[in-house]
């Protein structure tokens, strides 16, 4: 296992989206990010370890990412589903309060949650 990014989304007449999946914040992703300027972006950030070595985003490394990039909606996804993570819902909400970080900018919905992004969509092109 190694570093990996994940993929984007764009449609004509919808908000575009970037899913880094199962990746830690390290430079191809944020390159990713900014060359696609995806309006939702959507992390793992579990802070799930193999072999003791990170293999996907922390509490900390999510709110990086949320102060580096500050326009797109973050939604934290696939927390409290691994037997070998690290961060816990409640933990990233705490973290992302701490660091300054609003509830709306940083979804971290529940399991079953479906969620209303209210993003208006972009031209495309």
């Amino acid at each position: 296992m190694g570093p990996v990014i994940g993929f984007s989304i764009e449609l004509k007449g919808e908000p575009s989206l970037y899913w880094a999946g199962d990746t830690v914040l390290y430079p191809p992703v944020e390159e990713t990010i900014r060359s696609t300027d995806p309006d939702i972006i959507v992390v793992h950030p579990s802070g799930a370890l193999w072999e003791g070595a990170s293999i996907a985003m922390d509490a900390e490394q999510a709110a990086t990412l949320c102060k580096t990039f500050p326009r797109p909606i973050v939604v934290a996804t696939h927390l409290q589903a691994l037997d070998h993570a690290t961060v816990t819902r409640d933990h990233l909400r705490q973290f992302s309060l701490s660091q300054g970080i609003a509830a709306e900018r940083l979804l971290i919905p529940g399991d079953g949650e479906l969620l209303d992004l209210g993003v208006p969509a972009r031209p495309f092109g």
